[in-house]
Protein backbone atom coordinates (compact mmCIF):
# COMPACT_ATOMS: atom_id res chain seq x y z
CA UNK A 1 0.00 0.00 0.00
CA UNK A 2 2.61 2.40 1.04
CA UNK A 3 4.57 1.31 -2.82
CA UNK A 4 1.04 2.42 -4.00
CA UNK A 5 1.03 5.89 -2.33
CA UNK A 6 4.47 6.63 -3.37
CA UNK A 7 4.19 5.61 -6.91
CA UNK A 8 0.79 7.85 -7.49
CA UNK A 9 2.94 10.85 -5.99
CA UNK A 10 5.96 10.78 -8.17
CA UNK A 11 3.68 9.45 -11.23
CA UNK A 12 2.32 12.92 -11.03
CA UNK A 13 6.14 14.39 -11.24
CA UNK A 14 6.93 11.89 -13.70
CA UNK A 15 3.85 13.14 -16.45
CA UNK A 16 5.25 15.96 -15.53
CA UNK A 17 8.80 15.63 -16.77
CA UNK A 18 7.88 13.51 -19.48
CA UNK A 19 5.56 16.14 -20.81
CA UNK A 20 8.10 18.16 -20.95
CA UNK A 21 11.38 15.74 -21.68
CA UNK A 22 9.84 15.30 -24.97
CA UNK A 23 9.90 19.04 -25.62
CA UNK A 24 13.63 19.26 -24.53
CA UNK A 25 14.84 16.06 -25.97
CA UNK A 26 16.73 16.39 -29.54
CA UNK A 27 19.15 13.84 -29.94
CA UNK A 28 18.00 9.92 -30.19
CA UNK A 29 20.19 8.64 -27.89
CA UNK A 30 19.44 10.57 -25.07
CA UNK A 31 14.88 10.53 -25.84
CA UNK A 32 15.79 6.59 -24.82
CA UNK A 33 16.16 7.33 -21.28
CA UNK A 34 13.29 9.23 -20.99
CA UNK A 35 11.52 7.14 -18.39
CA UNK A 36 14.55 6.36 -16.34
CA UNK A 37 15.78 10.44 -16.27
CA UNK A 38 12.03 11.00 -15.51
CA UNK A 39 11.70 8.72 -12.78
CA UNK A 40 15.07 9.92 -11.19
CA UNK A 41 13.78 13.60 -11.32
CA UNK A 42 10.84 12.48 -9.69
CA UNK A 43 12.46 10.90 -7.01
CA UNK A 44 15.27 13.65 -6.28
CA UNK A 45 12.17 15.67 -6.59
CA UNK A 46 10.06 14.28 -3.77
CA UNK A 47 13.48 13.75 -1.97
CA UNK A 48 14.35 17.42 -2.08
CA UNK A 49 11.01 18.54 -0.91
CA UNK A 50 11.21 16.47 1.99
CA UNK A 51 14.72 17.38 2.99
CA UNK A 52 13.62 20.91 2.84
CA UNK A 53 10.57 20.51 5.22
CA UNK A 54 12.85 19.07 7.65
CA UNK A 55 14.70 21.68 6.91
CA UNK A 56 12.29 23.46 8.39
CA UNK A 57 10.21 21.36 10.81
CA UNK A 58 13.68 20.00 13.32
CA UNK A 59 14.97 23.25 14.07
CA UNK A 60 11.47 24.35 15.58
CA UNK A 61 11.07 21.04 17.33
CA UNK A 62 14.77 21.55 18.93
CA UNK A 63 13.22 25.23 19.89
CA UNK A 64 10.46 23.67 21.69
CA UNK A 65 12.38 21.07 23.43
CA UNK A 66 14.88 23.81 24.43
CA UNK A 67 11.62 25.79 25.94
CA UNK A 68 10.50 22.78 27.85
CA UNK A 69 13.51 21.77 29.06
CA UNK A 70 14.35 25.10 30.25
CA UNK A 71 11.10 24.87 32.14
CA UNK A 72 11.40 21.11 33.68
CA UNK A 73 13.24 22.63 36.73
CA UNK A 74 10.13 25.06 37.83
CA UNK A 75 8.14 21.91 36.91
CA UNK A 76 9.98 19.52 38.89
CA UNK A 77 9.86 22.01 42.30
CA UNK A 78 5.56 22.51 41.83
CA UNK A 79 5.62 18.69 41.20
CA UNK A 80 7.67 18.42 44.54
CA UNK A 81 5.66 20.71 46.59
CA UNK A 82 2.01 19.41 45.21
CA UNK A 83 3.52 15.83 46.64
CA UNK A 84 4.62 16.97 50.20
CA UNK A 85 1.58 18.90 50.31
CA UNK A 86 -0.60 15.84 49.61
CA UNK A 87 1.28 13.28 50.82
CA UNK A 88 4.50 14.19 52.91
CA UNK A 89 6.50 12.64 50.82
CA UNK A 90 9.69 13.84 52.52
CA UNK A 91 8.86 11.83 55.55
CA UNK A 92 8.70 9.21 53.16
CA UNK A 93 11.94 9.59 51.58
CA UNK A 94 13.40 10.29 55.06
CA UNK A 95 11.93 6.81 56.36
CA UNK A 96 14.24 4.79 53.00
CA UNK A 97 17.41 6.46 54.15
CA UNK A 98 17.14 5.21 57.47
CA UNK A 99 15.46 1.87 56.46
CA UNK A 100 18.60 1.60 54.58
CA UNK A 101 21.07 2.83 57.02
CA UNK A 102 19.30 0.43 59.72
CA UNK A 103 21.12 -2.48 58.28
CA UNK A 104 24.86 -1.52 57.54
CA UNK A 105 26.58 -4.58 56.71
CA UNK A 106 28.44 -3.16 54.06
CA UNK A 107 28.55 -0.29 51.65
CA UNK A 108 27.84 -2.80 48.92
CA UNK A 109 24.31 -3.58 50.70
CA UNK A 110 23.74 -0.02 51.27
CA UNK A 111 24.92 1.13 47.30
CA UNK A 112 22.80 -2.12 46.52
CA UNK A 113 19.38 -0.92 48.40
CA UNK A 114 19.65 2.56 46.72
CA UNK A 115 20.46 1.69 43.21
CA UNK A 116 18.51 -1.61 42.60
CA UNK A 117 15.32 0.10 41.97
CA UNK A 118 17.65 2.32 38.77
CA UNK A 119 19.23 -0.96 37.69
CA UNK A 120 15.77 -2.56 37.22
CA UNK A 121 14.79 0.45 35.65
CA UNK A 122 17.83 0.30 33.45
CA UNK A 123 16.97 -2.92 32.37
CA UNK A 124 13.36 -2.21 31.15
CA UNK A 125 14.84 1.05 29.40
CA UNK A 126 17.63 -1.32 27.78
CA UNK A 127 14.37 -3.61 26.23
CA UNK A 128 12.68 -0.40 25.27
CA UNK A 129 15.65 1.03 23.13
CA UNK A 130 15.91 -2.51 21.77
CA UNK A 131 12.47 -2.33 21.00
CA UNK A 132 12.25 0.94 19.57
CA UNK A 133 15.97 0.25 17.48
CA UNK A 134 13.72 -2.73 15.62
CA UNK A 135 10.88 -1.07 14.83
CA UNK A 136 12.84 2.15 13.39
CA UNK A 137 14.84 -1.07 11.17
CA UNK A 138 11.24 -2.56 10.14
CA UNK A 139 10.24 1.05 9.05
CA UNK A 140 13.41 1.37 7.41
CA UNK A 141 13.03 -1.83 5.60
CA UNK A 142 9.22 -1.52 4.73
CA UNK A 143 10.00 2.42 3.32
CA UNK A 144 12.93 0.46 1.59
CA UNK A 145 10.65 -2.21 0.04
CA UNK A 146 7.81 0.70 -0.89
CA UNK A 147 10.08 2.49 -3.23
CA UNK A 148 11.77 -0.75 -5.21
CA UNK A 149 7.62 -1.71 -5.18
CA UNK A 150 6.95 1.98 -6.47
CA UNK A 151 10.18 2.19 -8.96
CA UNK A 152 8.46 -1.53 -10.42
CA UNK A 153 5.20 0.11 -10.72
CA UNK A 154 6.52 3.86 -12.42
CA UNK A 155 9.02 1.53 -15.12
CA UNK A 156 6.40 -0.26 -16.75
CA UNK A 157 3.15 1.94 -15.66
CA UNK A 158 1.47 0.87 -19.32
CA UNK A 159 1.60 -2.81 -18.99
CA UNK A 160 1.02 -2.33 -15.30
CA UNK A 161 -2.28 -0.97 -16.36
CA UNK A 162 -2.69 -3.11 -19.29
CA UNK A 163 -2.61 -6.15 -16.64
CA UNK A 164 -5.18 -4.34 -14.22
CA UNK A 165 -7.45 -3.95 -17.01
CA UNK A 166 -7.19 -7.37 -18.03
CA UNK A 167 -7.67 -8.52 -14.22
CA UNK A 168 -10.64 -6.53 -13.92
CA UNK A 169 -12.45 -7.82 -17.16
CA UNK A 170 -11.69 -11.15 -16.42
CA UNK A 171 -12.92 -10.83 -12.38
CA UNK A 172 -15.67 -8.26 -12.45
Amino acid sequence: ILGAGIAYIVNILMNFYERYYEIICRNAAICRLKRPMCLLLSFLSVFLVLVVLCQIIVPQLIACANVILKQFPEVIDVAYKWLEDRYQISAYLSEQVVEWTKNPLSLDGLLENAFSPALAGLGEAMSSIRGILASFGEVAFNVVVAIVFAVYLLARKERTLADVRKLSVRFV
